[in-house]
């Protein structure tokens, strides 16, 4: 009984706990909790095949870098962003370039060192960076010289950038550039994943050195790239497991579309392949339908999320006061990984490694898995000269590689690009695609398009082709309905020949196969006819036989028609009359 009660109070204490969780405002972390939606994952078929081309894959700079999160090619040398420094790998060895924070202690002391994530070359020198957690800078990659383009106390409609994630440069120098969330830093990224979007992509004039907002209520804005013409942009929505298109040029200007969903994965990095081949994607985190990602489940209770996001940080609550009072690495590598990113990687992730290759019209062309769990957590994929795949990972202590694998090559001339339809004309309304998808996306104009989002694969089209054979039977169907003109056959047949008819109407119904010859077969629906007409007297009567040779076997029917049929033919004179005469009383064909 002692323990029956103990029980019962625990679960009654932990339940009011709970609700106090969930109910009392004011507990952080301070964000909204709605319910939302993402789309179904794809399945492993087709395209998504598995396979092993990831296989036996060779690590590189083992516990010489930390992190290589984000790769670069630059005149056949190699860059990558690291924690707390963006380095150069030549020949073995790991080359610093520059540091955007301060000297820390270790990987765990990010928010002080520094965290560079994406990057791309302005020109042959200069390096645009994004940091999480200092902005945006530029580079010199030979002096090591750091400029600030965007610092990280900005307010930028009325919110400060927490998460500064990918860069994307255009030919005339403007930044495009993606802030994953404004409501916590990397450090407690975790939190991203329960909490309602908050990742806006943003445009930095060169000329006017300012801000623009073109995209807000992404859920964990990643990676982004600029297509071969710059006339739109495709970006990581990560936690969704998708990419999202936003044109910058043309009559739909403004606009976001829905470019992919479904991945198998969370999308994080892009590369843009050569001769407008599409790009590749790789997915830091696969999950289907045998492993769902936990939050993408949790999407649609809010009230779910925010407990395990209040309990979540509880905990790193009183990790971070136990840190404030005995001050040791311990505690604070401790409170460093309780939220962060790796700790889900490395519990929940399933072993399968993937990365996608997509083309500019969102259909995806193959992919490449392992199923080995040697290599997890991939961020980047850079094709080299060498005729290696470089795969960086921001969990890895090493830089993996495997044979590039030789895939068809793509030839496009003009590409006509299509979106799938979530017209989103402001970033606000971006904010409310996730909610709207199962039913209020239909009552307004622009979320007419969101059904569209399903219409990518473009497998619609086949489904069309079911209903063709149903069409066929109904053309077979109306061939018996052509019988009626036997209906004037029986008539001709005198009564005294009318009591066998009943007998063979059952049997009749078992020779469908007289369809050669419909006008015989449909006799038996007219034997209660021939009572009442038995006035015309047409040679066709020369059928009645046939009738009587029905409950025969069906092979003696096909034998006997022939004969009769032919006698018609021949016999249309008046002697026809006579022959009847015969036939009706004997039944027989002997005088013939």
């Amino acid at each position: 009984m002692g323990c029956c009660k103990r029980l019962f109070c625990f679960t009654i204490f932990s339940a009011i706990f709970l609700a106090l969780l969930a109910l009392l405002p004011g507990i952080p972390p301070i964000a909204e909790f709605s319910e939302f939606s993402v789309p179904e994952i794809k399945k492993l078929e087709g395209p998504l095949e598995l396979n092993n081309l990831l296989d036996n894959a060779e690590k590189l700079y083992l516990d010489k870098v930390s992190g290589p999160e984000h790769l670069l090619l630059h005149k056949n040398e190699l860059y990558t962003t690291l924690h707390g420094q963006i380095a150069k790998l030549v020949d073995g060895n790991v080359v610093h370039i520059a540091q955007i924070g301060k000297p820390c202690k270790g990987d765990y002391q990010d928010s002080i060192c520094g965290r560079p994530l994406g990057m791309q070359f302005l020109n042959d020198k200069e390096l645009i960076v994004s940091d999480a957690y200092y902005g945006i800078w530029k580079v010199d990659v030979q002096t090591g010289k750091k400029t600030q383009i965007v610092s990280k106390d900005e307010v930028i409609n009325g919110r400060k950038p927490k998460l500064f994630n990918s860069v994307a440069i255009a030919k005339n120098g403007d930044i495009y550039w993606t802030d994953s969330t404004s409501d916590v830093s990397l450090d407690d990224g975790l939190y991203t994943l329960l909490m309602n979007p908050s990742g806006r992509l943003f445009h930095y004039s060169q000329s006017t050195k300012k801000n623009k907002v073109l995209l807000d209520g992404i859920w964990f804005a990643n990676g982004l790239i600029l297509s071969p013409d710059e006339d739109f942009l495709i970006i990581s929505e990560t936690a969704a497991s998708r990419l999202i298109k936003h044109n910058l040029k043309g009559p739909n200007s403004g606009r976001t579309e829905l470019f992919l969903a479904g991945l198998p994965g969370i999308p994080d990095n892009l590369t843009p392949l050569k001769d407008n081949e599409g790009f590749l994607v790789p997915l830091v985190q696969a999950c289907d339908a045998d492993h769902p990602a936990i939050f993408q489940t949790l999407a649609r209770f809010p009230l779910v999320r925010k407990v395990l996001a209040r309990l979540l940080y509880s905990v790193d609550f009183m990790l971070k006061k136990a840190n404030e009072i005995y001050p040791n690495d311990y505690l604070e590598m401790a409170k460093y990984y309780w939220g962060n990113f790796a700790m889900l990687t490395s519990v929940v992730s399933p072993k399968r490694l993937t990365i996608l290759h997509v083309d500019y019209n969102g259909k995806i062309l193959g992919s490449m898995h392992s199923m080995t769990g040697e290599v997890k957590g991939i961020s980047h994929a850079l094709p080299h000269p060498d005729g290696y795949l470089y795969l960086g990972s921001p969990f890895n202590n090493y830089l993996a590689r495997v044979p590039m694998p030789k895939s068809a090559k793509i030839k496009v001339s003009k590409v006509a690009y299509e979106g799938a339809g979530l017209d989103v004309g402001d970033s606000k309304k971006f904010k409310e695609v996730p909610k709207e998808k199962a039913k209020e996306v239909p009552k307004k104009e622009k979320p007419t398009e969101a059904p569209k989002m399903k219409e990518f694969p473009k497998e619609a089209p086949k489904e069309k082709e079911v209903p063709k054979p149903a069409v066929k039977p109904k053309e077979e169907a109306p061939k018996p309905k052509e019988a009626p003109k036997p209906k004037e056959m029986p008539k001709e047949v005198p009564k005294p020949k009318e009591e066998p008819k009943p007998k063979d109407v059952p049997k009749p119904k078992e020779a469908p196969k007289p369809k050669e010859v419909p006008k015989e077969a449909p006799k038996p629906k007219e034997a209660v006819k021939p009572k009442e007409v038995p006035k015309q007297d047409s040679p066709k009567p020369k059928e009645v036989p046939k009738q009587k040779d029905i409950p025969k076997p069906k092979e003696a029917q096909k034998i006997k028609d022939p004969a009769p049929i032919v006698e018609e033919v021949k016999d249309t004179t008046p002697p026809q009359q006579e022959k009847l005469k015969v036939i009706k009383k004997g039944g027989k064909v002997g005088e013939l």
